[in-house]
């Protein structure tokens, strides 16, 4: 399944578009800031693009700048 997303480099800029490829259906979560918690260390990479991460049923979720997904050069 392919999800589409629109984001912006900054505020106020064009919209811009990305595809993400989904192994399951994207699911609405209510978060809260007592859900904050760390990102692993495990993955390198996935925490350059993770601007932020909370708990959710006991795993860590990070949550994805789309700008640093989608511009991101790759090798870089």
């Amino acid at each position: 399944m392919t999800a589409i997303a629109a984001y912006q480099r900054a505020p106020g800029e064009q919209l811009r578009h990305g595809a993400l490829e989904l192994s399951v259906m994207p699911k609405t979560v209510t978060v809260s800031d007592s859900m904050a918690c760390a990102l692993s260390d495990s993955s390198p990479a996935l925490n350059e693009l993770a601007i932020a991460c909370f708990s959710y049923e006991n795993l860590a979720v990070p949550v994805i700048d789309l700008a640093r997904m989608f511009e991101r050069v790759p090798g870089n």
